[in-house]
């Protein structure tokens, strides 16, 4: 006797159904996705409870047909593809013609819908994924779909589900994360009657970004508009102090699908490079449009991953226009935000071409920053406290300055750069010394010896795992000649297995070795140096481990705190 055996055709439509729906908010999505592919241009949500009791979705889009409504409901029936030909350049949201027939295998569906070529609506009704009743009736022009009782034939599908308060969280997310990417589309989410959200349509994504994350988040946010022939990139990304520990607070999306991307995720973080802490992602939303003959939509069911055909380029493009924003415009980060809105912001409307003839490039960019850093001859220190701290001053604002980390951001800048070919500031030392290095660190040393010496030491091997340092960067303290190799060394040991930056790793170690400590005292003279060299620096708002350098506050800010204003 055979063991392989044809499941039913209930078994089926219930594996189908676990692929597509795993929780109330799968089925917001769907039927969203539905009303959007339609050509709604308002469509309302209603949930009662965590949506498990009801949820229904009322768009305004083409509506359809008695026959086409019907079709609907079998799986793979599908008006979106019609060919193998058309999976390759898919442009609707939905096209695998599962959703509607996985969520009527696990719930009581009821659907009325009306096209403007019928004078009468079509009620189905479809219950644990059986047709059972067909009539007319009416309604305006459009789609309502109900579904109630949602896994009363699946209930161990229903114990993994988490508390109301959770599912109603996602059930918000999925309509809130629509919502950004379809911002000419108007959406209402009501929850037992009371209204959650109300969107209406707006004319750009930065209204609907206002209106979903708040107004406050778009006044110092990093805006990305940059397009060649083959892709655009626009959309707002959060300053770096703003990271979160969740990568769930960013939103991307590839020709307005909103999809999970390591690859881009991963672009989007090694932008802000050591400007983002550790574990640390930005928040924002990030939209990607793209021939769909570039991407390929179907690798899941439920339709979240995607893949890039050129996925490097796409990434590099990403990369160099996230960086390219950040150097772009001035990061120092205020102690209070303002409260007037940019009136100089540009809108992601009319994307200029930066690819092709010419590229995003930071160096290019940099220009831009530095004419909009504090100029040096205008800031002004103070004192320092703690013998940790410069307070600093300028015509418009006040600073208060971390002297380490200042002091790392400047020796990183000038050793990544010196890496790069520059020639390193270096002394000759009156006596050589000697240094004895573990395996390990014999092994780091000849890896880079080329680059220890760029910048700025001169090393030369004298007989097994000993070295003699012949001379050391010019700003080195003598104190410092013995000590500062070794523990850079150490340093990049400790951190290489989570980078392949060579440069920027021991860049960022010799800094953080060689930089001035909290606790130093430091002269008028030195201070003043600090501050010449922070404020000429490409990037003077973070160390290079990403934690800042100085916070601001304006002078008109202060006064309104002391009730002056």
């Amino acid at each position: 006797m055979a063991k392989i055996k044809v499941l039913p055709e209930k078994i089926i439509n219930l594996i189908a159904a676990g692929e597509v729906v795993e929780r109330p908010s799968s089925v917001v999505k769907e039927l969203i996705e539905n009303s959007i592919d339609a050509g709604a241009d308002q469509i309302t949500v209603e949930i009662k409870g965590d949506g498990r009791e009801l949820i229904k979705v009322t768009d305004n889009g083409t509506g359809m047909t008695q026959e086409d409504a019907l079709l609907a409901f079998e799986r793979h029936a599908t008006s979106k593809i019609s060919s193998s030909d058309d999976l390759n350049h898919i442009a609707t949201l939905g096209f695998r013609g599962e959703a509607l027939p996985s969520i009527a295998s696990v719930a009581e569906v009821e659907m009325i819908t009306q096209t403007s070529d019928e004078d009468m609506a079509t009620r189905i009704v479809v219950i644990g994924g059986k047709v059972t009743s067909v009539e007319k009736t009416s309604r305006p022009v459009g789609t309502t779909v109900k579904v109630k009782n949602l896994f009363f034939n699946a209930p161990a599908r229903a114990r993994f589900l988490k508390s109301k308060a959770t599912e109603m969280r996602h059930v918000t997310r999925v309509v809130a994360t629509h919502a950004l990417s379809h911002y000419w589309i108007g959406m209402r989410l009501i929850r037992d009657r009371r209204i959650i959200l109300s969107l209406p349509a707006v004319e750009t994504i930065e209204d609907r970004i206002g209106g979903v994350l708040g107004r406050g988040f778009t006044e110092g946010a990093l805006v990305l508009n940059v397009a060649d022939e083959n892709i655009r990139v626009y959309g707002f990304l959060s300053r770096p102090e703003k990271a979160r520990s969740s990568s769930g607070f960013l939103s991307i999306f590839v020709n307005s699908r909103p999809v999970e991307s390591r690859p881009v995720l991963r672009a989007i973080c090694k932008a802000y490079g050591t400007m983002l802490p550790a574990n640390r992602y930005p928040t924002g939303v990030v939209m990607i449009d793209i021939d769909p003959r570039e991407i390929d939509v179907n690798v899941h069911p439920a339709k979240r991953q995607i893949r890039f055909r050129r996925e490097r380029e796409v990434a590099d493009f990403l990369r160099r226009a996230v960086a390219s924003a950040l150097t772009s415009r001035k990061m120092i980060p205020p102690l209070v935000s303002p409260d007037k809105r940019s009136k100089s912001r540009t809108k992601p409307s009319e994307p200029p071409p930066l690819l092709g003839k010419k590229p995003i490039l930071i160096a290019e960019s940099s220009k831009t920053y530095k004419a909009e850093a504090p100029r040096t001859s205008f800031v002004q220190p103070i004192a320092q406290i703690k013998d940790s701290y410069i307070l600093a001053q300028s015509e418009a604002d006040f600073y208060l300055i971390d002297q380490h980390a200042a002091h790392e951001r400047v020796l990183y800048e000038e050793a990544y750069e010196n890496l790069k070919g520059a020639e390193p500031s270096a002394q000759k030392l009156l006596f050589p010394h000697q240094i004895e290095v573990t395996p390990e660190e014999e092994e780091v040393i000849d890896e880079h010896l080329k680059l220890i010496s760029r910048m700025g030491f001169d090393l030369r091997k004298f007989g097994k795992r000993t070295y003699v340092v012949e001379a050391v960067p010019a700003h080195l303290k003598e104190s410092q000649h013995k000590t500062i190799l070794r523990d850079m060394i150490d340093e990049v040991i400790e951190i290489r297995s989570r980078t392949s930056d060579v440069n920027h790793m021991l860049a960022a170690a010799y800094a953080c070795k060689a930089a001035v400590k909290a606790g130093d005292h430091m002269n008028d003279e030195e201070i003043r140096a600090l501050l010449d060299r922070l404020f000429s620096s490409r990037m003077p708002f973070s160390c290079p481990h990403g934690r800042p350098t100085m916070i601001r506050l304006s002078w008109e800010e202060i006064e309104r705190r002391f009730m002056r204003r």
